[in-house]
């Protein structure tokens, strides 16, 4: 019997730190396996809204000691989460079996951070190296693979040959998938597809490790059908956009921007006009596909998430403003343009298009969510 030691370690990362990413569509598929009670939670995270889906699991798990989050109080969980990151949490989850004799990864040093966790997983094989024999750390784990990670982790075996129409036999990740669905860890989408090349975030990685780990005894798994129901076509699509203008005069006021950094945690800024009866989470869902579209189209390379307020940034032993400059630095704009996209965002509720970079403000919480490409790359052809 193996013992689930899992400890969400990684998922403590340093407070606003660049990560590569894959473009990312929201989707609900994975059911939280812990019971919906009504608990007084000793930690909070201040970015995971009441109102979301997975509000009692992901706090029930902090609960346990399984989740840390980040040390400014906030949970992230869109997120995406890197190879690095996930070898960590499947490492702290389950004594890994050694299947494979050791073979070292050309960028994974002895004196690198993860090195025995990525050891372990690459004995157990669960991930392995690319063509010139890197493991490339930094990438973002796609559904393939943390398919492959979790069925190796936990023994999981294939109860159902049920395909997904865009995983054939012929896909390296396939009986992995299929054991994932026969378990009932991983329902895919509605439409009958998997999407194993597709990135995930922090909060569905979190989930399907719960639910691996907390397999229903009584499942039965149907085949996989796909919803054939005409969508209607979306009445908000580029509506949700509003582009940053060329020239930004410096000296502005931006009250927004400045009652976003003084306000107190438990605060929100309301949703806009027209979209009030509409939780929180569903909104920053649509901001979300949006921002998607943009990083698609511009080629933006880089996610950032960071927070700006005050309260939150107490832990960091870093002011707004230090934060701000930095984090301008990094996206290739002024300090006043940063300022302004935020102040924009935050009034309009729209995602800020400044074609090297996107912005929108996560109405949840207090953060900030942009996808940029970094200065100094040849423009986009």
């Amino acid at each position: 019997m193996k013992s689930n030691k899992f400890v969400l370690g990684a998922l403590t990362l340093a407070v606003m730190t660049p990560a590569i990413v894959i473009p990312m569509t929201q989707y609900a598929e994975v059911t939280p396996a812990f019971a919906s009670e009504k608990v007084a939670f000793s930690k909070i995270f201040s970015d995971v809204s009441k109102n979301s889906d997975y509000y009692e699991t992901i706090h029930q798990m902090a609960e346990k000691g399984i989740i840390n989050g980040y040390e400014d109080g906030t949970f992230r969980p869109l997120e995406k989460i890197s190879r690095q990151h996930a070898a960590v949490l499947i490492n702290s989850a389950t004594d890994l079996p050694k299947t494979l004799p050791f073979k070292a990864f050309k960028d994974v040093p002895q004196s690198h951070y993860y090195y025995d966790q990525i050891k372990a997983v690459q004995m157990a094989g669960i991930l392995e190296a690319d063509g010139k024999g890197n493991f490339n750390g930094a990438k973002a784990i796609t559904r393939g693979e943390m398919a492959k990670a979790l069925a190796i982790a936990f023994d999981l075996e294939v109860k159902a040959d049920y395909s997904f129409k865009d995983v054939p036999d012929s896909n390296e990740y396939a009986e992995y998938i299929k054991a994932l669905y026969s378990n009932g860890v991983a329902a895919g989408y509605e439409d009958g597809t998997f999407k194993p090349n597709e990135s995930l975030s922090r909060v569905h990685y979190a989930l399907f490790m719960n639910k691996a780990m907390n397999l229903d005894p009584n499942f039965v798994p149907k085949p996989i059908e796909e919803d054939t129901t005409t969508q209607p076509p979306n009445p908000v699509g580029s509506l949700l956009v509003v582009q940053m203008p060329s020239n930004v005069a410096p000296g502005q006021s931006y009250p927004l921007y400045d009652k976003l950094v003084e306000m107190d945690w438990k605060d929100r800024f309301p949703l806009p006009a027209g979209y009030s009866d509409m939780k929180p989470a569903e909104y920053v869902a649509m901001l979300d596909v949006e921002q998607e579209k943009l990083l698609v189209e511009n080629k933006h390379l880089t996610h950032l998430t960071f927070h700006l307020n005050k309260g939150l940034l107490e832990t960091s032993k870093s002011t707004p403003e230090e934060a701000l400059a930095r984090t301008a630095g990094w996206m290739g704009l002024t300090v006043d343009e940063l300022k302004y996209a935020i102040n924009e965002a935050t009034r309009t509720g729209k995602v800020i298009d400044g074609g090297t970079f996107s912005l929108y403000f996560d109405f949840t919480g207090y953060a900030i969510v942009t996808t940029y490409r970094e200065p100094g790359l040849p423009p986009v052809e």
